[in-house]
């Protein structure tokens, strides 16, 4: 399989299979991804659902930084 770019190639992945949880808990957020198109591969659909993934990670990494030295 080929190697996607970051960025994924526009493909867009919101991870939130079983909702959302910290910093803003959400059971009811959904998993989507978006602008998939025909030229869109398996690598960039795996590459954005990573790249949200880490997004996420980092964005709870900042939350606790507000509250103790990380």
């Amino acid at each position: 399989m080929a190697l996607s770019q970051v960025g994924a190639n526009g493909c867009i992945c919101l991870p939130y299979f079983q909702g959302r949880s910290t910093p803003d808990w959400n059971n009811l957020a959904k998993a989507i991804f978006s602008n998939v198109t025909l030229g869109t591969t398996k690598a960039d659909m795996l590459r954005s659902l990573l790249e949200g993934i880490c997004y996420e990670i980092g964005n709870g990494i900042d939350t606790m930084g507000k509250y103790l030295d990380i």
